[in-house]
């Protein structure tokens, strides 16, 4: 979903500055920085893991995000990108709050 604010771009929770396309605000960065309201499940170091607030399941529906900002997929290629997503899929492994 991607909709227009004044001259600035939203696009998928990250909005863009018109004038240099330079990220202006992040979604993911402000529940990480804890200046947006999340349902975090665990989180470590590295990555938190938070409650969808549009699951898909009603049982569960969890985001797991890095704390330091990806850019998009494309960042993810490669062995780095494949070390990222192990980890995370290691995180999700935690108990409630634990770190």
């Amino acid at each position: 979903h991607c909709s227009s604010t004044m001259s600035n771009t939203i696009k998928k929770g990250v909005t863009y500055s018109a004038s240099s396309g330079e990220i202006i605000s992040c979604l993911f960065c402000n529940i990480i920085a804890g200046t947006e309201p999340a349902s975090v499940i665990t989180q470590n170091e590295k990555y938190i893991v938070f409650k969808n607030i549009r699951p898909v399941s009603a049982t569960a529906h969890y985001l797991v995000s890095p704390k330091d900002h990806i850019q998009n997929l494309t960042a993810l290629s490669g062995p780095s990108g494949a070390k990222i997503v192990t980890e995370m899929m290691e995180v999700t492994k935690l108990r409630p709050g634990q770190q």
